[in-house]
């Protein structure tokens, strides 16, 4: 038994760290069990799922994904947890090497993210316009014998009518697509009658439709009554700036707690070896 306010002190606290991280794993294992159990839940996900064109792959891939890492941050807070509770050098030198590699690559995926910010926006720009095309008509319908069109209508049009934007760049991208003089954009494009209204109780006027049609099809840049001129890309990024600061604090919050476990781990360790 390791003696001392400073060593119990650590010792207690990586054994509340470890049940908090413990915590962590059970929700993100009960997430992926989630979405592969619960078949409503991939509606949510069709927007990705066809920009892919992999249909259910990219869920099934982020499900076993949220498994792994859940089974994983389950079974090093396992180690934590014993080696602190037993005083076992083994068992913490193991709980010491797998969360310096965890924290090693969230550095990592944090760098990676940062320097290929532009290409992924780049990627996910092609796939857009290459998804339009292959999903809609010249006139502004959807291809309901193409595999994942109407899928990725409605989850797009979610996007569209949560973020009140058009397009991934804006609504020339799919006037590009649908050509014909006449064509009839995405109602999610145009001014609901009520935008407080969820996705599934928005109504539209038929006069306003007709309006934002003809500002759709205008040659001139139009003066967007009811149609959304802003690109969905410019209104997500938009989002996640407003928001950055709270990601960021999260982020920073949990390398910091995790870190904290790091070093206690190391003092309580260098303290029963001291001692032994």
């Amino acid at each position: 038994m390791v003696k001392g306010c400073g060593t119990n002190l650590a010792k207690i606290l990586l054994i509340i760290f470890n049940v908090l991280f413990f915590l962590c794993g059970a929700a993100l294992l009960g997430t992926g069990i989630w979405i592969l159990v619960d078949k409503n839940i991939s509606e949510k996900l069709d927007f990705l799922a066809a920009l892919e064109g992999g249909g259910g792959n990219l869920l099934q891939y982020s499900a076993y994904l949220l498994l792994a890492v859940g089974g994983v941050i389950i079974l090093i807070s396992f180690f934590g947890c014993c080696g602190a509770a037993t005083e076992s050098t083994c068992m913490l030198g193991i709980y010491i090497f797998f969360l310096a590699i965890i924290l090693i690559a969230q550095l990592v995926g944090g760098i990676l993210a940062a320097v290929y910010k532009d290409d992924i926006m780049k990627k996910a720009d092609q796939l857009y316009k290459d998804r339009i095309k292959q999903y809609y008509n010249t006139d502004g319908s959807v291809k309901t014998t193409v595999e994942y069109a109407e899928e990725f209508d409605k989850a797009a049009g979610i996007v569209q009518y949560e973020f009140k934007c058009c397009g991934f760049n804006g609504y020339k991208e799919l006037k590009d697509v649908m050509t014909d003089t006449n064509a009839v954009p995405p109602k999610t494009c145009c001014l609901p009658n009520d935008a407080t209204k969820d996705y599934d109780e928005k109504t539209y006027d038929a006069a306003d439709l007709a309006i934002c049609a003809g500002e759709f099809n205008q040659a001139t840049t139009p003066v967007f009554d009811q149609l959304y001129g802003k690109g969905c890309k410019e209104s997500v990024i938009d989002w996640m700036e407003s928001n950055s600061t709270i990601l960021i604090g999260v982020g920073i919050g949990l390398c910091a707690v995790e870190l904290l476990g790091f070093l206690f781990a190391i003092c309580l360790c260098c303290a029963i070896r001291k001692q032994d």
